[in-house]
């Protein structure tokens, strides 16, 4: 007697092309990308380098790791709200 519920293999929803090739993708070029955050390091940390370039770099590096920071959104004009008040019984 087969057992009910839980994980299943071959159960699910199947992936689709274009995520098994972008899968296989990140997994060939991880290197690559490890290559490029050393390089912004190496950047970053150059003495030689000039102050506007170490910057740059250290930017990149911050929006690599913690991501770009949300853009700030402001409303001018008016705001009007309805409220509704339900009192209860």
């Amino acid at each position: 007697m087969r057992p009910n519920g839980g994980a299943r293999p071959g159960a699910g929803r199947k992936k689709k092309a274009s995520t098994i090739l972008k899968e296989q993708s990140i997994r060939e070029n991880q290197g690559e990308a490890e290559k490029c955050l050393q390089f912004l390091i190496s950047v970053r940390d150059g003495i030689h380098e000039p102050t506007n370039i170490r910057i740059a770099a250290a930017d990149m590096l911050l929006d690599r790791i913690w991501g770009k920071p949300k853009q700030a959104v402001q409303h001018s004009g008016e705001m009007s709200c309805r409220m509704v008040l339900v009192h209860p019984k």
